[in-house]
């Protein structure tokens, strides 16, 4: 009541005039802003409402007009107008295979990626690595010569009969390495190639690169696997050359221990372990080149880190223009794909809609399912951004090919299989974003090796899967098999590599073979350790003991008693040479 009566005695009409005089001036100016950001491109300041702002002014208005700035520029980025884009095509080059003929077997073609001189080095270092480890757990000088003695050198037949064994043992998986030894689920082609202590006892000290002491300098992560690393990539440039179509994606090999370099890659089969960044032909699945994620090179976030990754592969695989590199959102950006063309190679990934310079128009309006939208790049006429409607809008990003095309995709719907009108994008990413997961899958049916602490082991395994897999291809193109069997040629490598090898020792007599029996007694001798006697093995169903003894025969290589289980042995093989 008391503010009624101190205002009543102004005029209505004198308050009101100004505040109706000032909103009609916004309006007007605010048409004018509008008109004429319609015909210029460039964003308009207005000079007197900038210069009549306090120095208090909000941050929140600063960042809007940044946005809209941002906007802008992004529309003269982008046009609607078609220019047409006809991609270059791609001769691929003719790689010869050396002196290798069309009746070269299996693993003629493996060792040109695991050659005859790296397996020479593996023997050595391995022989090395034995050595020195057994004669540390001797301690005093003159045991551990003694300790060193233990240790029987291994050889070129040797680890290629390992590997072998380690092939067979992919094929057939038990759960624990012993089973293949045991009665009841004994695996002959193991067990009668190495016995089951030589076996173990080569995987603990089997070493592909020298061990060096430890210094003050940190040994490269990667250093046990370095040169093997450069002949598989050696080869696979000296003997192959990709066709037009190459993806790059990242495959996992397998890992639970500790290691720096694990990574956790939630989708993927083999979730945790190590990364491996692979370019792989897509057509045949031959693995190109490849690159293993040691960890970020610089502390914190690494600047352009994926785009990184495909131009470091790119360059070291594809030496001929007008290849298509496919990709996923992960690599996908503007910034890479005008770098590859630059370089004469082509690309078509999916895109994240906050990447950069990503044209937010697209994201605007609704689509029913098969609708898409595109836009043009100005400046590079090559470069396409499509927006389709799937069960959600799916981004692509191209440099070769047409967005104004139409193709045609089945889905599964509540209705049954149903067509949808597609961009071709959409049916180039589908047929050619497969190569590193078909090469995961097919490595998933046979995978080499048993799982270690040994961080080295489980990339050693992954590696030589490598080795096999193109050896396959390789072998596959050479015999014009269009349609293959991995396993089958494993199962052929694995025998071309054992041979005619065993390391078991020739265990005496057996029922069905007869023994040279001298007129005289056969030699004994005394032996360190101790045996199980072949006399009182036999008597321990009625009633006997299983003694051990020191005493053996050279003759028979079995451990007898003395002197009574010698005397029945020797009359048992007089009176089997009687009969």
């Amino acid at each position: 009541m008391h503010m009624t009566q101190m205002t009543s005695h102004r005029s209505a009409r004198v308050r009101a005039a100004p505040a109706r005089f000032h909103g009609e001036q916004e309006a007007l100016h605010a048409l004018s802003l509008a008109a004429l950001a319609e015909a210029a491109p460039w964003p308009l300041q207005d000079e007197e409402s900038s210069s009549s702002e306090s120095n208090t002014a909000s941050t929140d208005d600063e960042e809007k007009e940044g946005e809209g700035n941002a906007q802008v520029a992004e529309h003269n980025t982008w046009t609607d107008q078609y220019t047409p884009i006809i991609p270059h095509g791609h001769r691929r080059r003719a790689v010869p295979l050396a002196e290798l003929g069309d009746d070269s077997s299996e693993n003629a073609f493996f060792a040109l990626f695991v050659p005859d001189a790296y397996i020479d080095s593996i023997v050595q270092h391995t022989n090395a690595y034995a050595e020195q480890r057994y004669a540390q757990r001797g301690g005093a000088p003159a045991e551990a010569a003694a300790a060193a003695t233990h240790w029987q050198a291994t050889s070129a037949a040797e680890v290629k009969a390992l590997l072998g064994c380690l092939i067979y043992m992919s094929i057939v998986r038990l759960t624990h390495p012993h089973d293949y030894w045991a009665a009841e689920t004994r695996q002959t082609f193991v067990a009668d190639t190495f016995p089951r202590d030589r076996f173990l006892e080569l995987l603990r000290v089997l070493r592909l690169n020298s061990s060096s002491p430890m210094s003050a300098q940190p040994r490269e992560p990667l250093q046990p696997l370095q040169p093997l690393i450069a002949l598989l990539l050696t080869a696979a440039r000296q003997y192959f050359y990709p066709g037009r179509h190459v993806s790059v994606d990242e495959a996992m090999c397998g890992f639970q221990g500790r290691s720096h370099m694990v990574q956790h890659i939630a989708r993927k089969a083999e979730d945790t372990g190590f990364k491996v960044w692979m370019l792989v032909d897509v057509d045949s699945g031959f693995v190109v080149t490849f690159d293993i994620y040691t960890g970020a090179k610089e502390a914190g976030r690494e600047e352009r880190a994926s785009e990184n990754v495909v131009l470091k592969l790119t360059q070291a695989a594809l030496t001929q223009p007008h290849h298509v590199v496919v990709m996923d959102n992960y690599f996908t950006s503007v910034h890479l794909f005008l770098k590859l063309l630059e370089r004469k190679q082509y690309a078509v990934g999916t895109m994240q809609s906050r990447r950069k310079q990503f044209p937010r128009e697209l994201l605007k309006k609704d689509m029913a399912r098969g609708e898409s939208l595109w836009r043009q790049h100005r400046q590079e006429p090559r470069l396409t951004v499509v927006s389709w409607a799937d069960k959600s809008p799916v981004h692509f990003l191209s440099t070769c090919t047409n967005p104004t095309a139409h193709e045609q995709v089945q889905r599964h719907t509540s209705a049954g299989l149903v067509t949808f009108n597609c961009p071709p994008v959409v049916n180039v990413y589908a047929r050619y974003m497969r190569g590193v997961d078909v090469f995961s899958q097919r490595r998933s049916y046979a995978k080499l090796g048993r799982k270690s602490r040994k961080y080295f082991y489980s990339l050693a395994w992954f590696l030589l899967d490598i080795a096999i897999s193109n050896a396959y291809i390789l072998w596959t193109n050479k015999h014009a098999q269009q349609k293959g069997d991995q396993k089958k040629y494993r199962k052929a490598l694995m025998q071309q590599l054992v041979g005619g090898f065993s390391a078991c020792r020739q265990r005496g007599r057996t029922g069905g073979t007869d023994k040279r029996v001298r007129d005289s007694l056969h030699t004994v001798e005394h032996n360190e350790r101790r045996g199980a006697c072949q006399i009182c093995r036999h008597d321990v169903g009625r009633g006997g003991h299983n003694s051990r003894s020191h005493w053996r025969c050279v003759d028979c290589s079995i451990f007898v008693c003395m002197p009574n289980c010698y005397n029945t042995h020797v009359k048992q093989l007089a009176q089997h040479t009687d009969t």
